[in-house]
């Protein structure tokens, strides 16, 4: 009778294992063959001495298989497994996965540094895989940027002086490209139109348009299309328009928009741009002091509207630009002074509202221009109005609530989101407010100089959030002041010099200021770039 043998699955699986071991076990007993030549068909194996051998080379070794359980690996030919990357000197720790355990060619490795953590105690930090303290990387200290340098050699590239005898002013500076465009005196040449180069220091005079001591007298610097206009005199001409245009470099060009003109007590003046041209007071035009603009794709200049009609003119003042048209004073010699508005989409001017039945007007003055709103002064009684021009609606009177009471304010300035009101009382004197109008809340900056008399600061302008002005301490010294609007408080700023702070200006996100005595050989002209602290 014939008889079936069943093997089980897990015996035969034993069976397999029990000879791939034995195979195993005898491959590892043969001794290593001393040529290459034992082997003549390549397969690993070789014969000396009457016995079979193993080629000590990588193929009769085989090859050492990476299969992901680094550093093991699988050799086909010994059917063993292996380590990967034998070597007999230690490398570097290399960490691949961060876990701050790496290899380093022989054996397993600590890499102290990778898991260093700073809990708040640097330098020293905690490292979770060798349970020990461990010194933290110094961090990157933020390079200044590139256009920080420290032209004056005192070690600061934040506060610089250009020019040591205070014969240059900031105030009315305006920026082409980086270079600052403003008013430089020096004794051969007077006033005359200069460039200061933040990066190298450097200042030069643009051109003596009038020759010698005297002072060309240069105003109102404003840029349309990346040129440089302002008015001046020359030894020919009255007060009449220059333009500087930087891409050339050549000297400022006389315009000559009113060659007939010899002597005038009211000026070209208050020059504003506004979509590509330049608006401006002038009686120049035979309608008295009006409003007129000059286009300079045209190079024609004119008047604009003959709002007070006759040889007398509106007057206007206080040119201020929102949302793309043109508001100002005037008067109509009906209404009195008032608030107007100029379209130049329509051309047309009208006045915003009759704020006054008196023949004088509301007079509105001091206007500041904050999100997108106007504000300013009404002579009635110390009052302040807003403006929507987006509404449309009559201007609106802020009432300034101040200890539980009413009170007059005074705008002097705008600056950081907030405007500067003067609040002038019986306990503190005049000092400066700040009012905020997305709260609709006024807070006092600081009684900087207590008792009756007030502080009398003024000048102020923003940077950021950071409004700088000047005013008088409890010593009757002018000083520098600082007020931060993130945390809503004052402080005296850098003390340079002497003091009495004087020609406040920002441009191009720095801070310019002259200091020292008040004779001009002893005051210095600085500028401060909080960037470069």
């Amino acid at each position: 009778m014939k008889r079936e043998i069943l093997v089980l699955p897990w015996i035969a699986i034993a069976l397999q294992v029990s000879a791939v071991s034995a195979q195993s076990d005898s491959v590892q007993s043969l001794p290593v063959c001393a040529s290459a030549s034992s082997d003549p068909d390549g397969d690993g194996y070789g014969w000396e001495n009457e016995q079979s051998c193993i080629v000590a080379s990588s193929e009769a070794e085989g090859i050492c298989e990476d299969r992901g359980d680094f550093p093991w690996g699988w050799n086909e030919t010994t059917r063993s497994s292996c380590r990967l990357g034998v070597q007999t000197e230690a490398s570097a720790c290399v960490d691949d996965d961060g876990d701050g355990w790496g290899w380093n060619g022989i054996a397993s490795c600590i890499v102290e540094s990778s898991q260093c953590e700073d809990r708040g105690g640097y330098p020293w930090g905690w490292n979770p895989v060798t349970l020990s303290s461990c010194r933290l990387d110094q961090p990157e200290q933020p390079s200044p940027p590139a256009e920080c340098a420290d032209t004056d050699g005192d070690g600061s590239a934040a506060l610089n002086i250009f020019d040591d005898t205070g014969a240059i002013s900031a105030v009315g500076a305006v920026s082409i490209d980086g270079i600052v465009y403003l008013t430089s005196t020096a004794a051969d040449t007077g006033n005359e139109p200069g460039a200061y180069n933040p990066i190298t220091g450097e200042v030069i005079v643009l051109d003596d348009i009038f020759p010698g001591v005297v002072s060309s007298l240069p105003f109102e610097y404003t840029v349309v299309d990346g040129k440089l206009y302002f008015t001046a005199r020359d030894l020919m001409t009255q007060r009449d328009f220059w333009v500087y245009d930087p891409e050339t470099r050549e000297v400022p060009q006389l315009l000559g928009l009113f060659p007939d003109r010899t002597q005038s007590f009211t000026i070209p003046s208050q020059l504003t741009a506004l979509d590509g041209k330049l608006y401006f007071t002038s009686d120049e035009f035979e309608i008295g002091l009006e409003l007129a603009m000059y286009d300079p794709q045209t190079g024609v200049a004119g008047p604009v509207v003959d709002i007070f009609e006759g040889e007398v003119g509106s007057d206007p003042d206080s040119l201020t630009v929102v949302q793309g048209k043109l508001y100002f004073t005037a008067n109509d010699g009906i209404n009195g002074r008032e608030l107007w508005v100029y379209d130049p989409a329509t051309g047309e001017s009208t006045m915003v509202a009759d704020l006054s039945a008196n023949i004088n007007g509301s007079s509105p003055s001091q206007l500041f221009v904050v999100d997108d709103k106007l504000f300013f002064n009404t002579r009635s009684g110390g009052q302040t109005r807003v403006y929507d021009p987006q509404s449309g609606a009559r201007p609106a009177l802020i009432e300034y609530t101040i200890d539980g009471r009413q009170a007059n304010g005074t705008l002097i300035g705008a600056a950081a989101g907030l405007l500067i009101v003067l609040v002038d009382d019986e306990a503190r004197g005049g000092e400066p407010w700040v009012y905020d109008p997305q709260t609709d809340s006024i807070s006092l900056m600081a009684d900087i100089n207590p008792g009756p008399e007030g502080s009398r600061a003024y000048g102020f302008v923003g940077l950021d959030d950071a409004i700088y002005f000047r005013a008088e301490d409890t010593f009757g010294d002018f000083k520098l002041w600082v007020f931060d609007r993130a945390t809503m408080q004052l402080r005296r700023f850098i003390e340079p010099g002497l003091g009495f702070p004087t020609d406040l200006a920002v441009v191009d996100g720095r801070f310019y200021f002259s200091s020292g005595s008040v004779g001009p050989a002893d005051r210095d002209t600085r500028v401060y770039d909080p960037k470069c602290e």
